[in-house]
């Protein structure tokens, strides 16, 4: 790879996927100075185009994909020729766009399932399952050694903030992975006490039901659940205190700048999905039938509402 060259990768669908995605999309930025990166991703992912420097074209999907959708994506993406398509994650779908296009070498973690279609598949150096830890070993393929879990935000100028707060981001796409609010109000009313920081509550708008949840006679806070874009959201957690998140797109984009943050888990693996800075702190269900990944609890008992908020608060003292 000493001349330019197009490089294709493929994500599925969630922000937090394509986050989880762009410390590899940063390491072959710096490695191939003249090599141009191209992303394929879901169309929630379109917010990142605007914060995010290292990726030369941006091609978002339907949300519904099927034969049309997937059509007509392909068809814009013929419009190139590749070097490399690099697939992330095993999902059929991302099978069926890489063997439509013409590329020298397809790049994947696990054998494919259309037919006619090879992938050269990286002899992995350790068991280790989190999406981050695949790209690794994708970028070792490419000749990366050194690899940095970092992402280039340099687009972003952020406000100076006078006073210290703390976030809250309590929504997310499934409702195995909510905390219930009744345990945020409580968080709320501890850091109230004991810290005296203001509170933000953040996230997308399809979060808003949360507004009518939790109210300012709970605890102080402000809610801009819908109020903000990345870019300002992204300002918010990079100068917080502290965030405390569930598992959603919040945590990922959190994770990346590097400032604190506490992940309450349930139904989702950390091992997996989880965040990999040094500043980040995991807490999560004490369950058995965690890690289930369905969208809803078939059992009795709820994971997160089993998370003792004690075991918060403790590292919330730890933190601050």
């Amino acid at each position: 790879m000493n001349k330019a060259n197009n490089i294709l990768i493929i994500t599925l669908n969630y922000m937090g996927d394509v986050l989880m995605t762009l410390p590899l999309v940063y390491n072959i930025k710096r490695k191939f100075e003249n090599c141009n990166v191209f992303l394929s991703a879901g169309h929630k992912s379109r917010g990142l185009k605007n914060i995010v420097n290292d990726i030369d074209k941006w091609f978002f999907r339907s949300g519904n994909i099927n034969f049309i959708t997937l059509f007509f994506h392909i068809k814009k993406l013929k419009k190139y020729n590749f070097d490399k398509i690099i697939l992330i994650r095993n999902a059929k779908f991302t099978h069926k766009i890489a063997k439509k296009l013409k590329s020298d070498e397809v790049v994947g973690l696990k054998h494919s399932q259309v037919s006619n279609l090879e992938i050269s598949i990286p002899e992995r150096k350790n068991h280790r399952t989190h999406i981050t830890d695949s790209t690794e070993c994708i970028a070792n393929y490419m000749g990366i050694e050194d690899f940095k879990y970092k992402v280039n935000f340099d687009k972003i100028n952020c406000r100076t903030f006078k006073d210290k707060f703390i976030v809250f981001s309590p929504g997310t796409t499934r409702k195995a992975k909510m905390m219930p609010v009744e345990k945020w109000k409580k968080l709320g009313k501890y850091i109230t006490k004991n810290y005296k920081y203001k509170i933000y509550i953040v996230g997308s708008k399809k979060d808003k039901h949360l507004t009518k949840k939790i109210k300012i006679s709970d605890f102080p806070h402000e809610n801009i659940i819908g109020k903000t874009n990345l870019r300002e959201l992204y300002c918010y957690l990079k100068n917080s205190e502290l965030t405390i998140t569930v598992d959603n797109g919040t945590m990922h984009l959190c994770d990346l700048t590097d400032a604190p943050l506490i992940s309450l888990f349930g139904s989702t693996n950390p091992r997996i999905v989880g965040p990999k800075s040094q500043n980040s702190y995991i807490i999560q269900s004490p369950l058995e039938c965690k890690y289930c990944g369905k969208n809803k609890c078939s059992n009795n008992e709820f994971c997160m509402a089993e998370i003792d908020e004690k075991r918060i608060f403790n590292l919330i003292d730890k933190i601050l």
